[in-house]
């Protein structure tokens, strides 16, 4: 279905919309659902803004994610996992996907919202009475240390985190995005 979406929809990658094309007569039971078809959606933009952030298109019943049809359309790919680097879900700019692993694309994540600590990478340690900072790997949660405040701990995860070789992580003290790679994307 996917090969299909280029011959329906406009793909601009550069700012990552994606327009409906005109339909040819042939798609149609009718002269009527033709016309009204191209007239209500020929040209514009295809899919709507989910709650989850994501832009979703229906192609022919079938929900798809845009940035995952984008990607497609100009790497010839279809990946399992697309990271957005800014984290804006809706921001579909080439520019700003990218190929990750589920891994990856956790470790660009932001600090949860129902974060005890409001830092990444940090929780209470109730029995020590100090800060505990962890991080995942490979689905295991790895100590790294308690430590007498939560910046300390916040620190030593950003440490740790910035010693492991990963693409990418979204760290405490700032919340930028370091890149420790040089992202390769198709053009």
């Amino acid at each position: 279905m996917l090969f299909r979406s280029k011959s329906i929809l406009d793909c601009d990658t550069e700012s990552g919309t994606l327009k409906w094309k005109h339909r040819s007569r042939d798609l149609f039971k009718d002269e009527w659902s033709f016309k009204v078809w191209n007239n209500r959606f020929c040209g514009k933009n295809a899919g709507c803004l989910s709650k989850d952030g994501y832009i979703r298109i229906r192609i022919y019943g079938k929900h798809y994610l845009a940035h995952r049809l984008l990607y497609f359309v100009e790497t010839g790919n279809f990946v399992k996992e697309i990271d957005h680097i800014n984290k804006i879900r809706s921001d579909n700019r080439i520019l700003n996907l990218r190929e990750a692993t589920r891994q990856q694309n956790g470790w660009n994540r932001s600090v949860r919202k129902d974060s005890s600590s409001g830092v990444k990478g940090v929780v209470f340690h109730p029995e020590a009475n100090k800060w505990r900072a962890q991080i995942k790997i490979n689905g295991k949660t790895k100590h790294i240390g308690l430590f007498a405040s939560k910046e300390d701990a916040g620190e030593a995860f950003a440490k740790y985190a910035k010693n492991i070789d990963r693409k990418s992580t979204r760290l405490n003290s700032s919340h930028r995005c370091i890149s420790y790679a040089v992202f390769c994307l198709k053009k």
